[in-house]
């Protein structure tokens, strides 16, 4: 059975999307006015969210992401659907490179261990 494109780009996009992510969401054409949300749940090929909208928050279904094929071949459902981005999550950005970091120490500890057991070899052999 061959993947659609949505299919491909959901394996992509909508599956690194958590709830509770923060997202930017517009319903105008021209993508000018963002409004917050948040994500609530996740789809093969959308997004359920809390949108903040002015004073009032609303909840949205069927949500594209901008990358979407479909949001970019002009689908006219757009307008009504809804189009979001993900705001980049600091957090999840630190954690990664604390990740990376600890990675490296630890593989100096153990090239330092190594060292040490040279070392101590080197001493317990004896002298001649």
């Amino acid at each position: 059975m061959a993947m659609s494109a949505t299919q491909s780009l959901s394996d992509s996009v909508y599956t690194e999307i958590r709830p509770g992510d923060y997202i930017l969401v517009t319903f105008s054409p021209g993508m000018e006015q963002w409004h917050m949300g948040v994500v609530l749940s996740t789809g093969r090929d959308s997004i359920d969210a809390h949108v903040f909208v002015g004073n009032v928050s609303r909840r949205m279904s069927g949500l594209w992401h901008v990358s979407d094929e479909r949001v970019r071949n002009g689908d006219p459902s757009v307008y009504f659907r809804g189009v979001f981005k993900v705001i980049p999550n600091r957090a999840d950005t630190m954690i990664r490179d604390l990740q990376r970091k600890v990675e490296s120490l630890m593989e100096d500890v153990r090239v330092l261990e190594s060292e040490v057991n040279r070392i101590k070899a080197v001493r317990r052999e004896p002298s001649k």
